[in-house]
């Protein structure tokens, strides 16, 4: 049985509504910070992983493991806050139709809230992987490779979106995708 869009499910035997979701994982939003040292470049608040000034940058390898390190911090508090929900919600929100319903549930006499989930998938959603993947070429292609822009060009262009540097925005889209 597949249930929503991503979770497989063994009919009787786990539970989708205790489904472990460890967050999504926005990858160009965690590309932004990982290129601003874990600030948001919307709101100026501290969002991620502390990952280094990346206009100091000298290797496209750096620039990737930044990127590792913002997704490595939004997994890790993704998990941490469903943890915390799951904890508060078995207390406050009982399933006794769906524990009915689980082959687990019956055994242990448990509510679906409390029993451990056998099959019990764990997951954080990736959405724009395409997107930050294309960035990533172009931040190689045009600051490592050719050394058309300076990394601190490249951070200042995506600071201000673009506005002011159309330049390198065009140079970017030149740029061949990895996808």
């Amino acid at each position: 049985v597949v249930a929503g869009c991503v979770a497989v499910c063994i009919e009787g035997k786990n539970i989708l509504t205790q489904l472990k979701v460890a967050g999504s994982q926005n990858m160009p939003y965690l590309l932004s910070l990982a290129l601003n040292n874990g600030v948001s470049m919307l709101n100026g608040q501290v969002e991620g992983a502390a990952s280094g000034d990346a206009t100091t940058f000298t290797s496209y390898e750096e620039v990737f493991e930044a990127l590792r390190q913002q997704i490595h911090h939004n997994m890790y508090w993704g998990w941490r806050g469903s943890q915390i929900a799951r904890q508060i919600d078995k207390k406050v929100n009982p399933l006794p139709w769906v524990s009915c319903l689980n082959e687990n549930c019956i055994k242990e006499g448990l509510d679906a809230r409390e029993t451990a989930d056998h099959y019990y998938p764990f997951f954080g959603c990736c959405s724009g992987i395409v997107d930050a993947a294309d960035a990533l070429a172009a931040i190689k292609k045009l600051v490592f490779e050719d050394k058309k822009v300076t990394m601190a060009q490249m951070v200042e262009a995506c600071k201000a979106n673009w506005v002011g540097y159309d330049d390198i925005l065009i140079a970017s889209h030149t740029v061949p995708a990895l996808t």
